[in-house]
């Protein structure tokens, strides 16, 4: 069964210049994060490439929903009851001393609607990288910081919750959130949320497992990874 995200655009709007502002933000302090941190173990940060545990079958994905965004950039598995929303369509604009270029954007997030703001949540933002120099020399000026794969394109897996990289036309930023284990660092607030309780231990073994079926499964529609020269 196919899931397909809404399809009305939203509010235009231009953004920065600098490329790796943290779109998937939840409103979170670093001072919370390391609250996080130290009530709950280390966030999601890694230099390697992700991989499936073990308990996680490729194959047992096989019958979930395939989610298909708006802007035909990604397709990712849904677990079964999981739901797409917060689908927001817009354009940004950037560009440096050699040029500006505008694009399409959007973001996408996942979630368990019967466990309401306690789910696990993943969310997806993406950015068209259009058939502009200035674009393609922008995002590439970030490859040294991608060190890591993810599903085979060169991935900066460093920010806390974050996995960033390009294809040949698209900027990702995949982030996860489990309510009181893993949050994102987001945009700094001046009035944060108070940490969320931590799920029961066999429910955060669960929904990480789940997770890591979604990134598996995750594609970007362009195969090649952003050629950078």
């Amino acid at each position: 069964m196919d899931m397909r995200g809404p399809e009305e655009t939203g509010t235009a709007r231009t953004e920065a210049s600098g490329r790796r502002r943290q779109a998937l933000g939840v409103g979170v302090t670093l001072a919370l994060v390391a609250a996080l941190v130290a009530g709950f173990g280390a966030l999601a940060v890694s230099k390697n490439a992700l991989t499936l545990p073990s308990q996680v079958a490729l194959g047992s994905t096989a019958s979930w929903q395939v989610y298909h965004d708006p802007l035909g950039l990604f397709t990712v598995r849904v677990p079964p009851g999981w739901t797409s929303h917060s689908s927001e369509q817009g354009t940004y604009t950037e560009g440096n001393r050699q040029g500006r270029f505008t694009g399409q954007d959007e973001n996408a997030t996942f979630s368990d609607p019967t466990r309401g703001a306690g789910s696990t949540t993943l969310g997806v933002y993406v950015m068209q990288i259009p058939d502009s120099p200035v674009a393609a020399a922008m995002n590439c000026s970030e490859r040294v910081y991608e060190t890591a794969t993810f599903n085979g394109y060169p991935a900066d897996t460093t920010t806390h919750g974050v996995i960033l990289f390009e294809s040949a036309n698209a900027h990702f930023q995949i982030g996860e959130t489990i309510p009181g284990v893993i949050v994102p660092v987001g945009p700094t607030s001046l009035n944060p949320p108070p940490p969320p309780t931590a799920a029961p231990a066999a429910t955060v073994t669960a929904d990480k497992a789940l997770i890591a079926a979604m990134l598996a499964s995750f594609q970007p529609t362009d195969p090649h990874p952003l050629a950078c020269h």
